[in-house]
């Protein structure tokens, strides 16, 4: 898939989108305009992931918070593969904190229907 990429320079008066503005990541100086099905959006140009996993950061902020170093190194020193490591260390983790946002975001559209 063709990914349509352009390095923007950000400063205090350029208008920028508002999604970019709550992004802590974007705080330093260069943007990149990326394009996906859903229009343009604005990345980080260190970033090595596009416009559509730039809409997942700003729609569930938990889905880019980190397992804590700690617990993988820790995983790694009681033998487990870095497979093992992921399966039953940093995906659990990931769901746990990933599924109630989404799972509330899908309720509640239809929860608003039933009380009108």
């Amino acid at each position: 898939m063709k990914s349509n990429a352009t390095i923007v320079k950000s400063s205090a008066k350029s208008p920028m989108k508002s999604s970019m503005k709550s992004s802590a990541k974007t705080s330093t100086s260069d943007l990149r305009r990326e394009t996906d099905s859903m229009g343009e959006m604005f990345v980080p140009a260190t970033a090595l992931y596009g416009a559509t996993t730039q809409r997942a950061v700003l729609n569930f902020p938990v889905s880019f918070r980190p397992v804590p170093q700690a617990q993988i190194e820790a995983g790694n020193s009681l033998g487990m593969s870095q497979a093992d490591v992921t399966r039953f260390v940093v995906l659990p983790q990931a769901f746990r904190n990933v599924l109630p946002p989404m799972a509330g975001q899908l309720i509640q559209p239809n929860c608003d229907g039933l009380r009108g």
